[in-house]
Formats: structure tokens, sequence, C-alpha cells
């Protein structure tokens, strides 16, 4: 196991003890079918779906998470849920992006445990208690069938939000993976009352008035045929963590939208 995994699970394990003491405070997050991107206005199937064992009124899946902001030297601050034996989520690798590595994953759907958003409190840490956008990473925890851990990550480089580990560089081929964005409203702001958090990824890809094209490759990748795939695209990289370097199972578009709130 890499320092890096094994700081990342040190981090999830401190947040899960810290949850359970009740000294992290508690939220809930939906998990969307369908959404519409912010930016484009296009309506999005998600890849991320939830179990449908507790929905909100319109069908989506609702978890009970954590904000990493509880007593601790160094907090991250990140939205964690963590679903027990009980529950999970699923998603979908239907779209294959590219694969420079030739590594091909074991299922085109997989079963997780584990979803972060990193930083997410980024707008009340700096000043902006008002609301704001700002970018972060995704992490997740998944399990292949026969038992094997993965991870599907949105590592971008530029993201502001992440206090926590660096980038996997495996993760960023053949594309540089998506931005995550978060909307933050604060609840004195809000109709429900309740701080908001709505994220999505950022989707990448070119219009160029006659249909979307992919964006170019990103630089110091292996040497591979243009990827084909459907854009545009939230980018995101299925991962091997293991000891050393992590490994790569190519990419897929992973569109999703989390709706966080305060309880």
């Amino acid at each position: 196991m890499s320092l890096r995994t094994a700081f990342l699970l040190l981090c999830t394990s401190a947040a899960t003890l810290a949850a359970q003491s009740g000294t992290c405070p508690a939220v809930n997050w939906t998990v969307h079918t369908n959404y519409t991107d912010p930016a484009t206005g296009l309506n999005m199937l998600s890849a991320i779906t939830g179990d449908g064992v507790q929905t909100d009124g319109s069908g989506n899946t609702v978890y009970t998470g954590s904000i990493f902001n509880c007593a601790h030297s160094n907090p991250s601050y990140d939205a964690i849920v963590q679903t027990g034996k009980k529950r999970s989520f699923s998603i979908s690798l239907a779209n294959s992006l590219g694969n420079d590595y030739q590594r091909f994953p074991p299922s085109g759907t997989m079963t997780g445990g584990m979803l972060k958003v990193s930083n997410i409190q980024y707008c009340q840490n700096h000043g902006m208690p008002n609301g704001c956008t700002f970018y972060t990473r995704l992490g997740t925890s998944l399990t292949a069938p026969d038992g094997t851990a993965y991870q599907v990550k949105m590592e971008n480089p530029n993201s502001v939000a992440v206090l926590d580990y660096t980038t996997d560089a495996a993760a960023n081929c053949p594309y540089t993976t998506s931005l995550v964005q978060v909307v933050f409203t604060p609840g004195s702001l809000n109709p429900s009352g309740k701080d908001t958090y709505v994220v999505t990824p950022v989707l990448q890809g070119t219009n160029t008035g006659m249909g979307w094209v992919a964006p170019s490759p990103a630089a110091g990748c292996p040497s591979a045929s243009l990827p084909s795939g459907i854009w545009p695209a939230g980018v995101a990289a299925l991962v091997q963590p293991t000891t050393g370097n992590s490994y790569n199972y190519g990419q897929y578009n992973v569109p999703f939208q989390f709706v966080i709130q305060n309880q």
C-alpha cells in the first residue's frame, strides 16, 4: 500500500470514528438519477446512482453522511458518505473515453461504499459565508465482483479546494479529469433554511456548433490513438490503488449530481 493510499484510508477512518462519536455534523446526501448540467443546460443521466433504500419525493436516493470538520489537528472539511453493509451505490462504466494502459475493469457497473467531496466548506473557510462556487475533487471506494478494491476519481490538478492529498498522476491519462463544481448556498439565503451544496462535474469537450468533440489528451500520457467516447463528458478515471504506483483502468463519462444539506 502506498503512503498516499494509507493516508486517504487514515482520513476516511478518522472521519468514520468522528461521525460515530457524534462530533462531526451529519448531512443528508441525495444522489440524483438525472439532472440539468448548470453550464451547458443539457439533461444528463447520472452514472452514479443510489440503492433506492431511502428516497426523497422525486425518487432520488438519500444517504446520511458527515462533514469532517470536527476536533482534529488537521481537519479536511471533506463531505463523506460511508454506506455500511446494508447500503451501497453504483457507478456505471458503460461510456468509455479511452484506455492507454490496456487494463480493463472486471465489470461494467461497480458498487461502492464510500463517496467523498474534498473540502466542501471551502467558502466558509475563505471568508465567503454568503455562498460561492468553487472547484474540488471526487473520491470513491468501490468493490469489484471478485472483491478487489477500486476507486473512481476526478482529481483535476487545477482544483482549488483540496487539503488532504495530492493528485494521482495515473488518474489523468489520457485526459485531465473533470473539475468537480460545488455551489454553496447558506441556510440564511436558502428557502429550505439549510446549508446546501450542489455538486456536479464540469463537463469537458468543445461544442463546434455541429457537435461536441473531445479535448486534447493530457501531456505526458502513454502514446495511444485518440480515445472514443461520448462528449461532453464528466471525465473520471478508474484506478486500482496498489503498493507503489496506482493502475489506470481507463477513463469514463461519469456525470452525476449530489445535493448535500445539513440536517
